[in-house]
């Protein structure tokens, strides 16, 4: 069983969707943090998989999901246990202690608008 590293590990994999948006996010990832990213057939839409599945496919506090709405904003809100919108384009990042509701605090929660700014586009 692979426990949560510590907050402050370093990222250390990349996992997609294997829709053509997710993967396309995940390569840009891939490339500017210096990861590798693989296709994870569990986080296409419908995929029935629940935050008590992630430890079971090897997810830990060093990995990002790329993934698809409504599960990913349904998953980190049962993870930090509080209310959210998690709009399309945008991220989370969650420092994951234990995979049960409750389990994760929310370090960060950015927008597409900031997202936009950030890559040199348009205003937030």
């Amino acid at each position: 069983m692979r426990r949560p590293a510590p907050p402050g590990r370093r990222l250390q994999e990349d996992l997609s969707s294997p829709y053509r948006r997710a993967v396309e996010t995940a390569e840009i990832l891939a490339r500017t943090l210096k990861l590798s990213y693989a296709i994870a057939d569990w986080l296409a839409p419908d995929s029935g998989v629940g935050l008590e599945d992630l430890e079971k496919f090897g997810v830990d506090d060093g990995v990002i999901l790329v993934g698809h709405n409504p599960w990913m904003e349904e998953t980190i809100i049962e993870l930090v246990g509080g209310a959210l919108e998690l709009k399309a384009g945008g991220f989370a990042v969650v420092s994951v202690i234990a995979f049960r509701p409750g389990g994760g605090n929310l370090l960060s929660l950015v927008n597409p608008g900031v997202v936009n700014v950030c890559k040199g586009g348009g205003r937030a």
